[in-house]
């Protein structure tokens, strides 16, 4: 009987920890970025949330840059420039 509460509970970890990885290599957020409250961990909200997110190029005064924005409504959440 406890062997059985231990498999199911390892397998839970692991279903939870397969999604979180899956949601993280998808994004094209960094680690910084997609930790909002900066306390070093990723939960799960902010993984979930990080896929969400698409990148477009854009111009910002002769710079080009990259901004990410949500899926959910187009507004803009990061933007990199690089010359």
């Amino acid at each position: 009987m406890i062997y059985k509460a231990i498999s199911i509970f390892l397998a839970i970890v692991l279903l939870y920890s397969l999604v979180l990885l899956s949601y993280l290599y998808n994004s094209p957020l960094s680690y910084s970025e997609i930790d909002l409250n900066s306390n070093g961990i990723i939960g799960f909200t902010e993984a979930s949330y990080s896929s969400e997110i698409e990148q477009r190029e854009v111009t910002i005064l002769d710079k080009k840059c990259k901004e990410y924005y949500h899926l959910k409504d187009g507004l803009t959440g990061v933007v990199k420039c690089y010359e």
